[in-house]
């Protein structure tokens, strides 16, 4: 299995309700009606190869392993009822990344963080008539993409070979088996 999307998105939604226990997470393109605020989105960008993917000796069976190193950014935007809201909210989780607890529930769910890109940042606009108070902050994570595939391993190899010397006479007949 490659890299599962969804098993990470509800690896990020257990991280934010342990974090933030009373506010709503989903995840940011979904065809159900907004939650009532403060609620948070999440939505992962672009899946970016690091180096080059390890491929496995095949085993008895013939089957290999390609394992490989991924990373993402994590978008999560916040939505409350004013500025101070939606920004505490983005402050807490980006301080609970710091805690051993948080980092190993993550990494148990195959999910490891690597850094902050930039800090917390104010979206807030002005929708109709007032404004909707939002913010944003993007995280990179790594996950391991694990492919499986069934090889065709060359067991034997049988050749035959002929020398001739200058005129074009066969001068030794060789036979090779390799197993």
């Amino acid at each position: 299995m490659s890299v599962n999307i969804t098993s990470i998105e509800n690896a990020f939604i257990t991280w934010i309700n342990l974090i933030l226990p009373s506010v709503t997470t989903i995840i940011l393109y979904q065809d159900e009606t907004r939650p009532q605020k403060p609620y948070i989105t999440i939505n992962i960008l672009g899946l970016v190869r690091v180096g080059q993917d390890a491929q496995e000796q095949p085993d008895v069976s013939d089957n290999q392993r390609t394992v490989g190193h991924r990373e993402f950014t994590l978008s999560i935007n916040s939505y409350g009822s004013d500025h101070n809201e939606t920004f505490q909210f983005l402050d807490e989780l980006g301080t609970s990344l710091q805690k051993k607890e948080i980092l190993y529930t993550l990494e148990a769910d195959g999910v490891s963080f690597m850094r902050a890109v930039g800090g917390v940042n104010d979206l807030t606009t002005r929708l109709e008539s007032k404004y909707e108070h939002r913010a944003n902050m993007d995280l990179i994570f790594s996950v391991q993409s694990v492919e499986n595939d069934t090889v065709d391993v060359i067991e034997n190899i049988n050749m035959t070979g002929e020398y001739k010397d200058e005129a074009g006479n066969t001068t030794i007949t060789d036979v090779i088996n390799v197993t």
